[in-house]
């Protein structure tokens, strides 16, 4: 417990979590969209991170749920008190 992030001999090359990044559509020489993923191992499992949250290359927040990876959606101006937005996942 509370050492490196890697062990050797585990099914997923042993990482504890990782963070990544995936190309979104056609890479060019004018397009270099991508995503950023940061996963955790679950307890129980030997080494092969699950995707808790995404961030979309158009900035959106995806989050892992216990029905799958969901939006985070952002209120309007004010929507939860002055000067505070209200954030909601779907269920």
């Amino acid at each position: 417990p509370r050492q490196s992030g890697f062990w050797s001999g585990c099914g997923g090359n042993g990482r504890t979590a990782q963070i990544y990044s995936r190309t979104s559509g056609e890479q060019t020489g004018t397009s270099r969209a991508g995503s950023l993923h940061l996963g955790t191992t679950p307890t129980g499992v030997n080494g092969s991170p699950v995707d808790r949250l995404v961030i979309t290359a158009e900035g959106q927040i995806l989050l892992n749920t216990l029905v799958g990876m969901r939006e985070v959606e952002i209120g309007t101006e004010d929507s939860c008190g002055t000067g505070y937005r209200c954030l909601r996942v779907a269920n």
